[in-house]
């Protein structure tokens, strides 16, 4: 799944999740990660909100996670320096994404992934059309 989203087509470099608490979103942007020679290990940034990960000699250079669970508006987001991290070229992987206004989203490009865990345990991934509407 990690090397089938790696190799979507366009430039994007920004990778949105959505999904219910648990559902896997963490473990996807692992798998991605590990697809990105990310040598640091690669957890939830939940109480830092953001984590650069460097990656070794095959990556990017860096990769940002983002964890936006405990954001409570769009300004916060944007003081956590989302822009400048769109803006370095490098991959974002951003959980909790429902929490941007999707009106932000139609000027920056990124593919949309809403992650759902299904009755014993498989994960669903699905790649979304736009961001979904917010959730309050």
């Amino acid at each position: 799944m990690a090397v089938a989203l790696l190799r979507l087509p366009g430039e994007h470099r920004v990778y949105a999740f959505y999904g219910d608490l648990g559902a896997g979103k963490t473990a996807c942007i692992r798998a991605l990660c590990r697809q990105l020679d990310v040598r640091d290990p690669v957890s939830s940034p939940s109480f830092g909100l953001v984590h650069p990960y460097n990656t070794g000699p095959d990556g990017p250079g860096t990769v940002y996670h983002l964890d936006l669970y405990r954001t409570r508006s769009m300004r916060e987001v944007l003081e956590l320096g989302l822009e400048d991290l769109l803006d370095s070229g490098m991959p974002v992987f951003i959980e909790w994404a429902e929490r941007l206004d999707p009106a932000w989203w139609a000027a920056e490009p990124a593919f949309h992934i809403r992650v759902e865990l299904e009755e014993g345990g498989c994960r669903n991934f699905r790649l979304l059309d736009a961001a979904p509407s917010a959730k309050p």
